[in-house]
């Protein structure tokens, strides 16, 4: 049997099977229902998201933490300097400068005070 003469048909376990145009109905509606949830999770995410990062803003900004100047001596350190030459002088105020400022500047300067020892 060639595929072009194989019928498939969608038939509930009892009864009569289903027609066409109710099958296309119903796939129409779900596709629907699912593109409306989906438009309202990106939606929901998209203000998650502002949320997130104005609060973040927010917080590191009333810190008021700055990087070294360009050209100070905190910024000499080799461990430090190819990290945070590109934030020089300016304010912390995002996650990307958090992360930097907490990897390359302070655990240098805590792994230099300590030793090289932890805290325990």
């Amino acid at each position: 049997m060639a595929w072009s003469q194989v019928v498939f048909r969608v038939t509930p376990t009892k009864g009569h099977p289903m027609h066409r145009k109710t099958f296309d109905t119903l796939a129409s509606s779900m596709a629907l229902v699912m593109a409306a949830v989906l438009l309202a999770a990106s939606g929901l995410l998209f203000w998650a998201h502002s949320f997130v990062s104005d609060n973040v803003r927010e917080q590191l900004s009333s810190q008021k933490i700055f990087f070294p100047a360009k050209g100070s001596d905190g910024l000499q350190d080799p461990l430090i300097k190819p990290y945070l030459t590109k934030y020089a002088g300016q304010q912390l105020v995002n996650g990307d400068q958090a992360k930097a400022y907490a990897d390359h500047f302070i655990a240098v300067h805590l792994a230099k005070s300590g030793g090289g020892k932890t805290y325990s």
